[in-house]
């Protein structure tokens, strides 16, 4: 058994706007995980506003002892060796664990969906079509060249919000969910903000406030008609027990919670508090969108729309079709040519 990284840049087709900051491209890894002629495939981007970045990422594989990931053929040991190398690097945590769950998948000929489902599998889902903050004629023209989707998820800055969708609703009667990254602040003008976007026909609001302030976040979901759901708030399952009492739903990304079996526990305990589930994703490439395809199923809304920001996928998997994901029947996470990843690792 083997363990590969290569360092590797997602370059966007256009620049991409949130409440952070606007970027023209995401720095990461991609990973290959190769035994007995198999070869897993993973993958970490992280924004730069999170604490990884690809020094860090290099330095997590290089700590990874793989004669012990070769000392059995358990997927679930496998995953508890990974989660133990120190106790965060979440997104470097995230690579090894699609990668073993490709492999693993692979190995027994099955994709990876069929681990955590136990109903007839289904093979296409809905998912939302983001557009990042922009000016406002240009988020309008991303509006309508995304006519095919049933959802747009709108990012928002707190400076242009209610004319932006107003903007947007002339052009389309697409649902519409709004993410403001932490962009709003004083809470009275949150509420009415938001009291306006809902008679706009919005049917979802995200991480509005900034990480930490749990108290104008459940003040704003007490009087809000549609679920206000957890961002940058969340990341582990320890987090979901302590807002839970704050939000109506979270967003569950493999890059943030460390992969696809971390994502699933999170999922589960979210069922428990009664909370609402989006799987979402940061700037990624077919591997990461395809990886928390498998696990669609899972979810009230879905938001995996990464790699059609990109202008250098690194191989071909799930497809997107009419605004519906639509999963291959190849093993493992799905990827049916990986020429390019080949490539990059030569």
């Amino acid at each position: 058994m083997s363990l590969k990284y290569v360092p590797y840049s997602l370059e966007l087709k256009e620049p991409f706007g949130t409440a952070h900051g606007t970027r023209t491209h995401t720095d990461g890894m991609v990973v290959a995980i190769e035994s007995d002629g198999l070869t897993g495939y993973g993958e970490v981007f992280m924004p730069p506003y999170y604490s990884e970045n690809q020094e860090s990422m290099a330095l997590y594989f290089d700590s990874v002892d793989v004669s012990k990931l070769l000392r059995t053929e358990s997927l679930a040991d496998r995953l508890a060796y990974v989660r133990s190398l120190g106790p965060r690097d979440y997104g470097a945590k995230a690579a090894l664990d699609i990668a073993l769950h490709d492999l693993d998948g692979k190995r027994i000929e099955e994709p990876v969906a069929t681990r955590y489902s136990t109903d007839e599998r289904r093979t296409s889902y809905s998912t939302s079509f983001t557009i990042g903050v922009d000016t406002v004629s240009t988020m309008v023209r991303k509006a309508r060249e995304a006519k095919g989707f049933k959802s747009l998820k709108i990012k928002l800055d707190g400076k242009q919000d209610i004319r932006v969708i107003e903007a947007i609703k002339e052009v389309t009667d697409q649902e519409l969910l709004v993410d403001a990254n932490q962009g709003w602040s004083d809470l009275d003008e949150a509420l009415e903000t938001a009291h306006r976007l809902i008679d706009l026909g919005v049917g979802l609001i995200e991480q509005p406030f900034k990480q930490g302030e749990h108290e104008k976040v459940g003040a704003l979901a007490a009087r809000c008609a549609v679920p206000v759901v957890a961002d940058e708030d969340i990341q582990t399952i320890e987090d979901i027990d302590r807002l839970a009492a704050f939000y109506d739903g979270i967003n569950v990304k493999l890059m943030k919670a460390g992969g696809i079996k971390p994502a699933v526990k999170m999922i589960s305990r979210a069922r428990e508090k009664g909370l609402k589930v989006l799987i979402g994703c940061m700037t990624e490439s077919s591997i990461g969108i395809s990886a928390a395809a498998q696990v669609a199923h899972l979810a009230d809304w879905l938001d995996l729309d990464g790699n059609l920001l990109i202008k250098n996928d690194t191989c071909t998997a799930v497809q997107t079709v009419d605004g519906y994901l639509v999963l291959s029947e190849a093993p493992g996470i799905g990827i049916t040519d990986d020429s390019n990843l080949i490539r990059i690792f030569n």
